[in-house]
């Protein structure tokens, strides 16, 4: 049977097995870590306490120091409210503001022909609305007169003025017209076919 011996070999064997790694040795070896981390960080704390309450029981009275100017400045400093400054309104640059004079292309599709007594009134409207074109419009009495709107922008109705060389616009064909400046006229330049 099991001697004493052999008892005490064995009970002194089982650890060293676990903490080796044979029969689950790492897990072993970590609850050992734990249990001395453990100890060794209450041992720690007790011994930081016990300076911590020994300090404080010598040091019950401060010292009379008088106070710091620069600190007590620091405490009492309040913000300065400035009033404001009022800025010159900037003045506006004349060749800024000048509009420049821009004629631009556009694609135009033409919704139709304005022709007899519908063209004669739409020139007479827009010689007095003084474009300074109504010399022009006398020699252009040959020209068809069309209304359409820029493609892709149905919402504005545009009138220009296709001269005989672009040749006859129908309604839905599409033209390259020259966009005037305020006070002239839309002119077509090409058809597109």
């Amino acid at each position: 049977m099991l001697t004493w011996r052999l008892f005490v070999f064995l009970v002194s064997l089982l650890p060293n097995l676990l903490l080796t790694g044979c029969m689950g040795g790492s897990v072993a070896q970590q609850i050992a870590r734990s249990f001395a981390t453990q100890g060794a960080d209450q041992a720690t704390a007790y011994v930081v306490d016990a300076q911590l309450q020994k300090e404080l029981g010598q040091n019950d009275m401060l010292a009379d120091t008088p106070p710091n100017p620069y600190r007590v400045a620091f405490m009492n400093a309040q913000f300065v409210t400035l009033p404001p400054e009022p800025e010159p309104e900037p003045t506006p640059d004349p060749v800024a503001s000048a509009t420049p004079i821009i004629s631009r292309l556009a694609t135009v599709e033409v919704w139709g022909i304005v022709i007899g007594e519908e063209k004669r009134i739409a020139l007479e409207r827009i010689q007095q609305q003084s474009w300074g074109i109504s010399s022009k419009l006398d020699k252009r009495q040959s020209w068809q007169l069309a209304e359409g709107c820029i493609q892709g922008k149905k919402g504005n109705t545009l009138l220009f003025l296709v001269p005989p060389d672009v040749g006859k616009l129908n309604s839905g064909d599409l033209a390259i017209v020259e966009m005037a400046a305020a006070g002239e006229l839309n002119v077509a330049r090409q058809r597109i076919e």
